[in-house]
């Protein structure tokens, strides 16, 4: 797996385990969702 498919797998994976977790209603809105995961995805990518 390249590292882009790994990051991919993982915000993934986050966003399933973190959905359950919040049994109640979630809610994603655009840029106050996807910002922090982008932001994550670019860290990990920088540490590269």
């Amino acid at each position: 797996m390249n590292k882009y498919t790994k990051i991919f797998v993982s915000i993934i994976f986050v966003l399933t385990v973190s959905s359950t977790v919040f049994a109640g209603e979630l809610v994603i809105k655009g840029s106050t969702t996807v910002l922090p995961i982008a932001q994550k995805a670019a860290e990990a990518y920088m540490a590269e």
